[in-house]
């Protein structure tokens, strides 16, 4: 089962008022809050309303009291979450697609999650759509999208996919199952909640939500709990006054009867580790009478319940209603539910590589990694179709003499194998497998083949810190590896300003960093493999050889020679291979003349 990142847990007996710092506060719509309306028995909200100062009646002040911190998952980028049964249930969306370029690469997943630990239980992906909220009805889980216009059912227990809805609204956000009235309520970013049959799908109406007699948009993530719905409001709502605020809203009449304030649940450090969206998640256990809320990309999972809030007084009628969305389809990354996350860290810095030798390189060779070892080269390599235009070869790992291009040893697999990323451990040598699912292990000197090791998804570049095995998949993520069994250790996102950059390929790990080539780019970058964040952006342009005329033989091959703390870069299907040091762009360039001819 995956391992993820944990953070320490607060004792149940160290329950204190969440107090919020005095800082600007964070656009982090999320949350949930009390149980009461109609169930007796979930009464969390006791007491007199603060008394209404040139206020709307009814509309009532709460904060939140910290119970307990779990830890979350900081990859999923939550969209939906309940709870049933001592487990969490998380519907997690987003997209990797090129900034205004090419069709969107979904990553979505429906996950059953041990709410104490964090460890996934079960879990289901799906690349077609992006996903969004998710409710449940009696023995079915419902997820929604966001721009496909579809509702998935899965059956609770094996999470295997019942049926496919499709549905007019154009935008899903939220969902919750509204039992007393036995409907489902869903959002789409505006001030309206569309009530639809719990079964079919089939649309009843819809409601019109308010605050102070006046329409309240952006409402996202929701929780159904009794006669109340709690809702995320999004960060873009242009209410200051109502971010990171959850709206409890009377399920009968849409009218808004309680404002949550959900902020300062993470610190500005762990905000800036980790490049955290807004906050969404909001699960009632009605049982114990508390909530769990998370967001996206959090580390933490926060389990709370409800205290009135009198040091904030009412909603007072006279503000600005909040603005409708407009009737037309939202497009681009910031018009989508899925803000960027705020305080990014600070820009990357700017290189480029300086070239200090030239050495030979086989140019038969479809290179997909590559690292240097007490003076040897080690080199994978893929095995490409015929309609690449290429030479095809089988999949190879070889060991050679980087000065010359002499070959001392090489092993290949079989053709069913598509050979990708490597790393050494020790003797170890690790070579992962793109669309197989497994990693060979050999004998670093004599190539002896040890193990196999099984993973699911798709492997491209590989390296290892000298403890652990750092695995890239073609998206944003960077998987932590245990090499003695490939499970999962951790996960991270590799941002940019806060925004992922996927395409990440062949991997080279340096001390506390990690360099990764992004496919079919000229750029390398230098990433913290802790946090996920970029530190600097490497520009590789015009090293690609005269002769490399295939679309295919891109940039894909880093080995860190330490001894001379330089970089050792080449491509597939590249006669050349380069030692290069990485300097800041501003730096001057060194002059061919001065250039040493390797081979």
């Amino acid at each position: 089962m995956s391992r993820h990142r944990s953070s320490p847990s607060a004792p149940p007996a160290a329950r204190r008022p969440l107090v919020v710092p005095s800082r600007p506060r964070r656009p982090a719509a999320a949350l949930l809050a009390g149980l009461q309306g109609g169930l007796a028995a979930l009464a969390l909200l006791a007491g007199p309303a603060p008394p209404a100062t040139r206020a709307q009646p009814g509309v009532e002040r709460l904060k939140l009291e910290l119970l307990a911190e779990h830890p979350h998952d900081p990859l999923a980028h939550t969209q939906g979450l309940l709870f049933h049964d001592g487990r969490l249930y998380e519907s997690e969306g987003k997209d990797y697609a090129p900034f205004g370029a090419g069709q969107p690469d979904y990553r979505s997943s429906l996950r059953q999650v041990d709410p104490s630990s964090g460890e996934v239980l079960r879990r289901v992906d799906r690349s077609d759509y992006w996903a969004e909220g998710l409710a449940r009805v009696d023995r079915r889980l419902v997820q929604i999208s966001y721009l496909a216009r579809r509702a998935t059912f899965y059956d609770l227990d094996s999470f295997a996919e019942l049926a496919g809805v499709d549905y007019e609204v154009e935008e899903g956000w939220g969902l919750c199952h509204d039992a007393p009235r036995d409907r489902l309520l869903m959002s789409d970013g505006s001030s309206r909640l569309y009530l639809r049959d719990p079964r079919s799908f089939a649309p009843l109406g819809s409601l019109t939500v308010t605050l102070a007699g006046r329409p309240l948009a952006k409402l996202n993530e929701l929780e159904c709990v009794g006669d109340r719905v709690y809702a995320n409001l999004f960060p873009d709502i242009g209410r200051p006054d109502l971010y990171d605020t959850i709206a409890r809203i009377d399920a009968r009449t849409g009218v808004v009867d309680g404002l949550i304030d959900a902020g300062g649940l993470l610190s500005a450090a762990e905000m800036a580790e980790f490049g955290v969206a807004e906050l969404n998640g909001i699960a009632a256990d009605p049982e114990r009478q508390v909530f769990y809320l998370t967001g996206k990309l959090w580390p933490k999972l926060f389990e709370v319940r409800l205290v009135p809030d009198d040091s904030r007084g009412t909603v007072t009628p006279e503000l600005s209603p909040s603005p409708e969305p407009s009737a037309s389809p939202s497009s681009g990354p910031s018009a989508t539910p899925t803000a960027a996350p705020t305080r990014p860290p600070a820009p990357p810095e700017r290189l480029r590589v300086q070239v200090l030798e030239r050495l030979p390189h086989d140019s038969t060779i479809y290179t997909q990694g590559l690292l240097l070892h007490e003076g040897i080269l080690y080199e994978t390599s893929g095995h490409p179709s015929a309609a690449t235009g290429g030479p095809v070869r089988l999949s190879a790992l070889r060991a050679l003499v980087p000065e010359t291009g002499e070959q001392l040893r090489i092993t290949e697999l079989d053709d069913r194998y598509y050979g990708e990323g490597l790393a050494l451990l020790a003797d170890r040598l690790f070579w992962i497998t793109w669309q197989d699912g497994l990693a060979f292990e050999f004998d670093r000197d004599s190539f002896e083949r040890l193990e196999v090791h099984s993973y699911a998804g798709e492997g491209w570049g590989l390296c290892s810190d000298g403890h652990d095995l750092f695995m890239s998949d073609g998206s944003a993520r960077i998987t932590r590896r245990d090499p003695e069994d490939f499970s999962v250790l951790g996960q991270v996102e590799v941002r940019d300003m806060g925004q992922p950059v996927a395409r990440l390929n062949e991997l080279e790990c340096v001390d506390d960093q990690v360099y990764a080539n992004v496919w079919k780019t000229d750029e390398i970058l230098r990433i913290d493999r802790r946090s996920g964040n970029v530190l600097a952006r490497i520009d590789a342009s015009g090293l690609r050889p005269a002769s490399a005329t295939n679309r295919e033989a891109v940039l894909n091959g880093i080995a860190w020679d330490a001894a001379s703390q330089t970089f050792l870069i080449t491509g597939k299907w590249w006669d050349l291979m380069y030692r290069v040091r990485f300097v800041p762009a501003s730096a001057a360039p060194i002059y061919l003349p001065l250039l040493r001819q390797g081979g």
